[in-house]
């Protein structure tokens, strides 16, 4: 587990659209990246909404969220 403050190790996914994130591609910037464990459930619905509400506040804080 990374602890809080910590510097995330470099990774590279699969992402949408037959595209790869890479953290080395997003160096420099805030990021938030957030996991869910199924898809279509109700647990996951829910925090992928709330996470769409709170968009507009991390676009303010030049945040992306993946």
């Amino acid at each position: 587990m990374i602890k809080e403050k910590a510097k995330a190790p470099l990774f590279k996914l699969p992402s949408t659209g037959k595209n790869d994130f890479n953290l080395k591609d997003a160096l420099g910037n805030y990021i938030l990246i957030y996991f869910y464990p199924k898809d279509d459930t109700p647990g996951c619905t829910l925090e992928t909404n709330d996470f769409n509400k709170l968009l507009p506040k991390f676009n303010k804080l030049k945040c992306k969220v993946i």
